[in-house]
Order: structure tokens, then sequence, then C-alpha cells
């Protein structure tokens, strides 16, 4: 019966960083899919013919901006851990 309780407190742990990474992660994934839109479209509209399109620099800067994008992870998880604060208004 000693075995089950430091299983059972390792898995509550578990659950806390579950539940304070999950909101933050999902928030990051977010901001990558929309800042990789919205640099891909920019590239559209800047391209001076349709074959440019598929230009692999275009899709590589799209994703790197993407990438960038998902340190806003670290903000979220800053914020939601309450530790950071500031005046929202």
């Amino acid at each position: 019966m000693s075995d089950e309780k430091p299983f059972d407190e390792s898995l509550s742990r578990f659950q806390r960083f579950l539940d304070r990474v999950t909101r933050p992660a999902i928030r990051a994934a977010r901001t990558f899919v929309q800042t990789t839109i919205g640099v891909y479209l920019a590239g559209i509209v800047a391209a001076p013919t349709v074959s440019d399109l598929s230009n692999l620099t275009l899709i590589d800067s799209a994703v790197a901006a993407g990438f960038v994008a998902t340190l806003s992870l670290v903000q979220n998880l800053l914020e939601d851990s309450r530790s950071v604060g500031y005046d929202r208004g």
C-alpha cells in the first residue's frame, strides 16, 4: 500500500502540470497557425506571378514566423501563473 502513495502524488503533480500548460499551449498553437497563414497570405499578395505561390522561401518564412509566434507560449504560461501582472486598463 505504501507504494501507491508516491504514484498518486506523482500523478497529481502531473495533472496539475497539464492543467497549467494546456490553455497556454492551445493559445500558442492558435498563434502559430494565425501567424503562418498571415505571413503566407502577405507573400501571396506580394507575389508577382502565380508560380511564386509554391515558392519554398515563402513557405519557409511563413513557418519560421509561426515558430517565433509560439514564443507566446512562455508569455501565456507566465500570465496564467499570475507571477507576472500588468495593468490592462
